[in-house]
């Protein structure tokens, strides 16, 4: 009661963020890595509270080394130096490190998240995946798509070169990055597997009909068959779609190892 509004806030605000930390000693989100997740969201939380109470905290104990006699100040100043320099450390060893962790060393140094496509190179399945040719193929796909028609691409497995066509264009895909909405959404795994395995039907199989009936029923209006296509599938069921041009296909892009087919009668 003897304590002003502000300390108590302040106060709080400390107690806050150990109640954050020991909740995530205790407890985790279900369907988390572990508690990888827990941890990331709710220390977020838990170092804003208290880089602002920190700031107080600081200024306050510098006014109270202040008032103390001159050789505990000193002793206190030296300290909080040393914990400074040591909070600096980190800064200063890792950006060098963390500016060298590139994924193409001799791509621009830019804003533009898409520029290091045209310098890097992937290795997946035992094949090299030449970033660029894709790049180009999305670059067509920014300057003559309109709207946000569906498109077809191949799966890949969790962090590697998947679901690029609907990351970069921002377009719809039968099936994109998959393991968030697995995870997310524990109890529809099954649905989320459904259209795994109707993905890599449509590129496996060498039956035509099995591509058009996945092509039909999600509405798809271009399909992609690129470098990592060609990692992932059998050359005899890619084949399929250049078969089908004139009939059912048109194809619209050919440059550089990657095609794109549009679907006759789609937007």
């Amino acid at each position: 009661p003897r304590r002003s509004a502000a300390e108590t806030f302040l106060l709080g605000m400390i107690a806050l963020g150990f109640g954050l930390s020991a909740f995530c000693e205790l407890f985790a989100i279900k369907g988390d890595v572990g508690r990888m997740n827990t941890v990331f969201k709710f220390y977020l939380q838990m170092w804003i509270v208290w880089g602002v109470a920190g700031s107080v905290v600081l200024v306050a104990l510098c006014s109270l080394a202040a008032k103390s006699r001159a050789w505990w100040s000193q002793i206190w100043q030296v300290g909080l130096a040393l914990v400074l320099v040591a909070g600096l450390a980190y800064p200063v060893v890792a950006t060098r490190s963390r500016l060298l962790d590139r994924f193409a060393q001799a791509a621009p140094h830019t804003l533009d998240g898409a520029a290091y496509l045209n310098s890097a190179v992937y290795n997946d399945e035992g094949r090299r995946l030449v970033l660029g040719n894709d790049y180009a193929a999305i670059q067509w796909l920014w300057q003559n798509v309109r709207g946000s028609p569906v498109v077809l691409e191949g799966w890949a497995p969790y962090y590697r070169w998947g679901a690029r066509v609907a990351i970069y264009t921002g377009l719809p895909a039968v099936l994109g990055w998959d393991w968030h909405e697995r995870q997310q959404r524990w109890g529809y795994q099954q649905e989320v597997e459904r259209r795994v395995n109707e993905v890599n039907d449509a590129y496996s199989s060498t039956n035509p009909t099995t591509a058009l009936a996945v092509i039909h029923e999600y509405g798809v209006s271009y399909v992609y068959v690129g470098e990592l296509e060609r990692a992932y599938y059998p050359a005899a069921g890619l084949a399929k779609f250049d078969a089908l041009v004139g009939s059912t296909l048109d194809l619209v892009y050919d440059a550089r190892g990657v095609k794109i087919y549009h679907v006759r009668g789609a937007a």
